[in-house]
């Protein structure tokens, strides 16, 4: 079986020895800085929504 898993530029990659089911399995390992870096990624990216904690943090690190 192969695992065919694809990845867009704004999607970071997948955390080691870790079988990702899907994008939001693997970002349960964030910590605050790794949202802030997502949200740099995101920050033109105008299509879909961040979620509220990459926003929070994003925001948070952004006044801090």
């Amino acid at each position: 079986m192969e695992n065919n898993i694809k990845l867009d530029k704004a999607t970071p990659p997948p955390l080691p020895r870790s079988t990702v089911a899907n994008n939001h399995s693997a970002e349960a390992n964030y910590g605050i800085i790794d949202w802030f870096k997502k949200g740099m990624r995101n920050y033109t990216n105008f299509s879909g929504r961040a979620r509220r904690k990459e926003y929070w943090y994003f925001f948070l690190v952004q006044w801090g």
